[in-house]
């Protein structure tokens, strides 16, 4: 009985650590092969409005901020990192016509203005540029009270 005993001993510890490997065997495991992913198309950031601020009224020889308000069609978040003017002409409102806006300019020569204007997910958002609108010391009585339309670009980052 006492030699039946040792070897139940025996055999219950050499079980456990074929058990332990037989474990260990079950995570082993391997495999390959590829998988897709499709990379979203970016939306143009929609200029919803551009002029100039009415804080800050144009006058001859004066400068005024100009106010873009832009919107973020995309699915993913977006910041602004500058606004240039572009090469149309600005325009002003019809009951101003005497008042053309190549009487406008911008303040920087090479008319491109550096922001960090970041837009959620399909945000609209409004964001000043700060004096960067000028207006000749020619302009006359003929522009007092125009708007202003500035065409502007925007460019940016995804993130």
């Amino acid at each position: 009985m006492r030699k039946l005993l040792r070897a139940g001993l025996i055999v219950v510890p050499i079980l456990a650590i074929g058990a332990g490997s037989i474990a260990w065997a079950a995570w082993s495991i391997r495999g390959a092969g590829s998988s897709q992913a499709q990379a979203e198309t970016a939306v143009p950031i929609a200029v919803v409005s551009a002029t100039t601020a009415p804080s800050t009224l144009l006058y001859p020889g004066g400068s005024a901020d100009m106010v873009i308000r832009v919107r973020n069609g995309n699915h993913f978040p977006v910041t602004i990192t500058r606004v240039t003017r572009t090469s149309k002409p600005i325009t002003t409102d019809a009951g101003h016509a005497a008042c053309p806006g190549s009487l406008l300019d911008t303040t920087r020569d090479d008319d491109t203005f550096a922001v960090n204007v970041h837009l959620l997910v399909n945000e609209e958002k409004e964001f000043t540029v700060p004096r960067a609108i000028w207006m000749s010391p020619e302009a006359g009585n003929a522009c007092q009270g125009a708007q202003f339309g500035i065409p502007v670009s925007l460019f940016g980052t995804s993130g």
